[in-house]
C-alpha cells in the first residue's frame, strides 16, 4: 500500500520500536503507538491550547510596554519560544518562534528554572556539571541563589546576558492540570529602553499578563 520494499518497512518498523514510539502486540502480532507518542501528543495539545489562551493577553501586553512579548517554555534542558507578538522596538536578532535558548541565561531561562521542580533542577545542574563549559566562566552556586531571590520576587530581568543590547523582563505561568509551571511570557527589546523607570513600570504588567494567563489555564 506504500509502495517500500519489505525490508525498508521493517528497518523504519524496528527503529520506531527502538525509539519506543510504537511497540508489537504479542498476540496480534500488530505494531501499536506507544505511550510516548501518546505522551507527545498531549505536550503539542497542551503547548497549542497555551498559545491559543495566551496570544490576545500577549498583544494587550506588546502594545501597553511598546515591547515585543514572547511566549517560552522548557523543552527538555534547554527552552523554547513557541509564540511572539512583535512590538514596535522589535529587533529581529534578539528572539523569534522556534528559537531555543539555554535555560541558565536570560530572564525566560532563570524563571523557567525557578520555578521548575527541585528534582528537575537537580538533574539540571548535574547537566550544566557534565554538559557544558558554564562553570568555567560561571558559578552554579551563584546561579542557585539568584533563582532563589527570583522565587521570592515572582520575575526576572535580564540585561544584555545573553547578547549585546538585549534586556527582557520575564514571568512564569502556572497550569491547573499540570500542576506546575508550563511557560512563561517575556517582554524584550532594546537594553537602552529599560531603564529603571521603565522596568519599574513595566514588571507589574508583565506579573499581571503571566498571573490572567494562568487564570485562563484554570491555576
Amino acid at each position: 500500500m506504500i509502495g517500500l520494499p519489505k525490508s525498508t518497512v521493517f528497518r523504519i518498523l524496528h527503529t520506531l520500536e527502538a525509539e519506543n514510539m510504537i511497540f508489537q502486540d504479542p498476540e496480534s502480532g500488530k505494531y501499536l503507538l506507544s505511550y510516548e507518542i501518546t505522551h507527545l501528543g498531549e505536550v503539542a495539545g497542551s503547548s497549542h491550547l497555551l498559545t491559543r489562551v495566551a496570544a490576545p493577553i500577549m498583544t494587550e501586553l506588546a502594545e501597553q510596554v511598546g515591547q515585543t512579548s514572547n511566549l517560552h517554555i522548557i523543552e527538555g534542558f534547554q527552552r523554547r519560544c513557541i509564540h511572539q507578538v512583535i512590538g514596535p522596538n522589535f529587533v529581529r536578532r534578539f528572539s523569534y518562534t522556534g528559537a531555543i535558548a539555554p535555560l541558565c541565561y536570560g530572564s525566560a531561562g532563570k524563571v523557567l528554572l525557578a520555578f521548575s521542580s527541585d528534582e528537575f533542577q537537580k538533574n539540571y545542574f548535574q547537566y550544566l556539571r557534565t554538559n557544558s563549559d558554564f562553570e568555567a566562566v560561571n558559578s552554579i552556586a551563584k546561579l542557585q541563589d539568584n533563582l532563589c531571590l527570583i522565587k521570592e520576587k515572582g520575575y526576572a530581568i535580564s540585561k544584555e546576558e545573553r547578547e549585546v543590547g538585549a534586556a527582557s523582563i520575564s514571568a512564569p505561568i502556572f497550569d491547573f492540570h499540570l500542576d506546575k509551571i508550563t511557560a512563561c511570557i517575556t517582554i524584550s527589546g532594546p537594553s537602552t529602553m529599560f531603564t529603571k523607570e521603565y522596568e519599574l513600570t513595566s514588571t507589574p504588567l508583565v506579573k499581571k499578563a503571566a498571573k490572567n494567563i494562568s487564570v485562563k489555564l484554570g491555576y
